[in-house]
């Protein structure tokens, strides 16, 4: 005699998430650059005289080598829930009164009330 029912099995294919991987970049300065800087007066006896000049900022050039490539952000991925069809021998089920279970791959099962008993 065998037995055939369905249950909903939750089965463990979950992914956990990798965080976004910033990548490492290598930077070489070619050439300093040179801050702006204003011109600073003084006034003596009603005569401006020039404490420091003004100095004209040019940026500093800098190359970048990238070392280490980064990765994305990779979002978790849930267990998967399916509804599995079981068809077994009678034999195979482990009997507590009026509860039978059934040992598969997904762990023990409970056999479900509406299942379905025929000779075969």
């Amino acid at each position: 005699m065998r037995v055939k029912w369905q249950s909903t099995i939750k089965k463990a294919n979950a992914t956990p998430y990798e965080s976004e991987v910033a990548p490492i970049i290598k930077k070489d300065v070619v050439k300093k650059g040179v801050e702006y800087r204003k011109a600073r007066y003084i006034v003596v006896d009603g005569v401006e005289q020039i404490v420091s000049k003004e100095i004209k900022g040019e940026p500093s050039i800098i190359e970048e080598t990238i070392v280490m490539e980064g990765s994305p952000y990779k979002e978790q991925l849930p267990d998967k829930i399916d509804k599995v069809e079981f068809d077994v021998d009678v034999s195979e089920l482990q009997d507590y009164g009026d509860v039978k279970y059934y040992q598969s791959e997904y762990g023990k099962i409970r056999v479900s009330e509406d299942a379905v008993y025929y000779e075969g």
